[in-house]
């Protein structure tokens, strides 16, 4: 899996170093626990890679017996 090494990271940097769909990062958005994007324009947003890191860190592993 690639890193996040950027301050921001947009939804597609997002989905790809994750190695999943930008529609995924919209569902886990429910997810109280996942982090905010930062709105910076009207249609653009970035999120803080730091707290994705620790979202990551701190999310349960599913599926693994």
């Amino acid at each position: 899996m690639e890193t996040i090494n950027e301050d921001l990271v947009t939804r597609t940097e997002l989905a790809r170093v994750l190695r999943v769909s930008r529609a995924t990062t919209y569902s886990w958005q429910r997810d109280p626990n996942f982090p905010k994007p930062i709105v910076i324009g009207p249609r653009t947003t970035r999120f803080r890679a730091a707290e994705i890191r620790e979202w990551l860190a701190n999310r349960p592993v599913m599926g693994v017996s």
